[in-house]
């Protein structure tokens, strides 16, 4: 959910540019140096010049689908000797290429990226496992003195990634079941409906034909017997 971070889905949204310490406040730092949620210009003086002054600072390229993140987390990546770290839900599934605009071949071998072809689809990777990995690949690539830019959209993940994990429960194979089971029987707007009743904050937050969403939040529910927003 990239309009947590201000963003919009709109289609004519360009990608921004933003560092971890204006994540904090949801500000975007564009290449200029003007926090800005407009499509950053191509100088890029300015953060080659912070670049020098502090190699830890995360560099996340954010935005909606087909907003041109792809090519403005590679120039950056060329202009400070750096590797990108994929924030796509998507992208990390091997074989799920049609559609998903993962960088091309040329583009791997110009520029390093990370998480991308991970994992196979049948699995489901979580935020948590997405977080596991990218705080991996972030260390190899400070090993090597290089610069780490962040480029995708899924937003949680993101979130994850800069403000840490909620302490959520781990999913347990058969209390999802029989959420599941709810789902495929009556539908997404019963489980909706079930979980307005249990804890409507959480079910103002969830598209309530977002299945997965919604049998996540019933889960935490039945295995916590707290309300999922109190620590979701």
């Amino acid at each position: 959910d990239s309009s947590k971070f201000g963003l919009s889905s709109g289609e004519n949204e360009s990608p921004c540019v933003l560092d971890s310490d204006a994540a904090a406040s949801a500000d975007f730092l564009s290449p200029s140096g003007t926090v800005s949620k407009r499509k950053p210009s191509a100088d890029l003086s300015m953060l080659r010049n912070e670049s020098a002054q502090d190699g830890d600072t995360l560099i996340a390229v954010v935005g909606p689908t087909a907003s041109g993140k792809s090519d403005v987390a590679m120039k950056i990546a060329l202009a400070l000797n750096g590797e990108i770290v994929s924030c796509d839900s998507q992208d990390v599934y091997r074989r799920l290429d049609i559609g998903t605009a993962k960088p091309t071949a040329s583009d791997r071998t110009l520029v390093p990226h990370h998480l991308i072809d991970v994992c196979e689809p049948v699995g489901q990777m979580s935020a948590g496992e997405y977080v596991r990995l990218a705080d991996r690949a972030i260390a190899d690539i400070r090993s090597r003195k290089r610069r780490v830019v962040i480029a995708g959209g899924t937003g949680l993940w993101l979130r994850a990634l800069i403000f840490g994990m909620a302490e959520i429960p781990e999913s347990r194979p058969e209390v999802r079941a029989v959420i599941e089971e709810d789902l495929r029987r009556f539908g997404a707007e019963a489980l909706y409906q079930k979980l307005l009743k249990i804890d409507p904050a959480a079910a103002e937050k969830i598209d309530r034909n977002n299945g997965v969403r919604l049998v996540r939040a019933l889960e935490i529910f039945q295995l916590t017997g707290r309300p999922p927003s109190a620590i979701w």
